[in-house]
């Protein structure tokens, strides 16, 4: 949670021009906007997995969870 939330203070703080440089991330081309991006779609994967499962709905939460892996 620090490091994450570090990463979004950061990331909050650049200009838009900042934002836009961008670098390779897993072998693609990516602005610090698409990680950004990237990086809250990925949390609220988690927070629909845990709400599956605070619904009760274990398969649905370990269907996510196994597609994630892949």
């Amino acid at each position: 949670r620090v490091v994450r939330a570090a990463t979004i203070e950061r990331l909050a703080a650049l200009s838009p021009a900042e934002r836009a440089r961008a670098g390779t991330f897993a072998g693609t081309r990516i602005t610090l906007d698409d990680m950004a991006a990237h990086i809250l779609e990925h949390d609220r994967s988690h927070a629909r997995e845990l709400a599956a499962l605070v619904d009760g709905d274990v398969r649905i939460a370990l269907e996510r969870f196994a597609g994630g892996m892949e």
